[in-house]
Order: structure tokens, then C-alpha cells, then sequence
């Protein structure tokens, strides 16, 4: 009876209806009784037949198996990180622009190319791929999407671009390294969406055969200055102060540009 269980077993185990794990932790050996082969646990496994499991002496740490004698591996959607004396299995964390395959490993989107570091074989990033290769003071900003570093400005197409340092015109400042903005009581002047120059606002406009030499910010500041010399009752003075306020500085900034014109010259044109 004892040799048609065993006879029953092998052809068990034959068929493939009972599996062992990864590693074959099965071995035939003689009966003693009848010498008749019959499955046994290998030394270096722990178990009974038919659940024989490789043995690892060092306990496999969290989320991970013992899959042969003194070799654990990480779980699906786990990566190892470590030497095998003291390994852990961390969670696949996939990089941006990438997505995890077959739950052991990450891939880059297309457009993408990714940086493997072989000891783990993990992937650190997916950065975009620029066909052609950018320009000088650029960077590919996304599949074949060139941008220029801070304090450059773009130039041309996409297909034929160039970074050219970014100078900002006068009376104006940079913001961020990236664009340039006209100072207060001046307006932009553009070409291109890039700015060309800021020229100075006169409100209310300057009248005919004349310019805007400078924002008409001194004009409030005589105003000011005279109703403080009025508070005072310095009549006289404020009289003064009105009047270069009110008519004197209006003729000096829309006069045209020669030398030597001063306010005493408009004084006397005006009498």
C-alpha cells in the first residue's frame, strides 16, 4: 500500500499538479523499506513535501520572499536598495514624465530619455529630447521645446531660434532675469513683444513743436513747495513759486533743446 502512495506522488509531482516555488526544493530519494524513489525536502529548504520552501537563516525584510537558499527579492512594485546582508525593498516611486511597467520598473513617456543607475537598475529621471540639440544659452524645455536661460531672450522661430543676452533700454530695469520693465512715468515702446525703449509720459500732453523730455513730476513738487510758503503767509514768495509752477517750468520742458537755455531766458519772454 505504501509503494502505490509513493508511485502516486512521483506521477503527482511529474504532472506538474503540484508546484514548488521559484527555486526546486524537491529531491527524489530511496525509501529505506521498498527502494522505491520518493519526494523529499533538499537540506537547504524548510518544509514538507509538497511545501517545501527555500530556507533563508536571515529573516527576508518587509515586502520581500526568500526565493532561493540566502536570497531574498523585493515584491512586484517594490525596488531593493542595499547589499543582500542588509538590503530593503523601497516602493517604485517613478520619476516625473515616466509610469511603471510590469510593477518593477519605471519607463519614460515618450519624448523622454531616462537616467538608469545600473547598481539597481532605477530610474533617477526622464528628461525631454530636443531634435536638433538646442541653441547656445538655452535648454530643452519639453520634446523639442527650446527655451533660453535667464537673462536671455528668445530670437527667430522655433526651428531657427538663438538666445541673445538680454540688455533692457534705458529707464527701465529687469525682473526675474527674464523680461524688462519700464520705470514709473515712462511707457513702453515694443517690436516684436520685446521691449525697445521707455519713453517719458507728459500728462497733460505737450503742446505742438515740442517733446517730452522728462516724466512732469518736478511741476507738483513746486505746487507743494508753494502752498507750504502760502501757509506761511509768504505771499510774496508764494506768488512767485505759482508762477514758475504754473507757467515757467511748462515753457522750460516744451521749449526746444539748445544750449544754454535757462529759466531766467523764459522769465524775459514772457514780459
Amino acid at each position: 500500500m505504501l509503494g502505490y502512495l509513493n508511485l502516486f506522488l512521483i506521477v503527482l509531482f511529474a504532472s506538474g499538479l503540484v508546484l514548488a516555488e521559484e527555486y526546486n526544493c524537491i529531491k527524489y530519494a530511496n525509501s529505506e523499506s521498498d527502494n522505491i524513489p520518493i519526494p523529499v525536502c533538499r537540506e537547504e529548504c524548510i518544509g514538507r513535501v509538497p511545501d517545501c520552501k527555500p530556507n533563508c537563516y536571515d529573516k527576508c525584510p518587509e515586502h520581500s520572499k526568500c526565493v532561493e537558499p540566502e536570497i531574498c527579492k523585493c515584491d512586484k512594485g517594490y525596488v531593493k536598495n542595499g547589499p543582500d546582508t542588509n538590503m530593503t525593498c523601497n516602493p517604485i516611486v517613478c520619476p516625473l514624465n515616466s509610469q511603471i511597467v510590469n510593477d518593477t520598473t519605471c519607463k519614460c513617456f515618450d519624448g523622454y530619455k531616462g537616467d538608469i543607475v545600473e547598481m539597481n537598475a532605477i530610474l533617477q529621471s526622464c528628461e525631454p529630447i530636443c531634435e536638433p540639440s538646442c541653441p547656445a544659452h538655452s535648454f530643452c524645455a519639453s520634446p523639442n521645446k527650446c527655451e533660453c536661460d535667464k537673462g536671455y531672450v528668445k530670437n527667430g522661430p522655433d526651428t531657427n531660434m538663438t538666445c541673445n543676452l538680454l540688455v533692457c533700454p534705458s529707464n527701465s530695469q529687469m525682473v526675474n532675469d527674464t523680461t524688462c520693465i519700464c520705470r514709473d512715468g515712462y511707457q513702453k515702446v515694443e517690436r516684436n513683444a520685446i521691449l525697445q525703449s521707455c519713453e517719458p509720459i507728459c500728462e497733460p500732453s505737450c503742446p505742438a513743436n515740442s517733446f517730452c523730455a522728462s516724466p512732469k513730476k518736478f511741476k507738483w513738487l513746486m505746487i507743494l513747495l508753494a502752498y507750504v510758503l502760502m501757509a506761511t503767509k509768504k505771499s510774496k514768495v508764494f506768488r512767485a513759486a505759482n508762477l514758475f509752477a504754473n507757467r515757467v517750468a511748462p515753457l522750460i520742458v516744451s521749449a526746444p533743446r539748445q544750449k544754454n537755455v535757462s529759466a531766467f531766458a523764459v522769465m524775459r519772454s514772457m514780459k
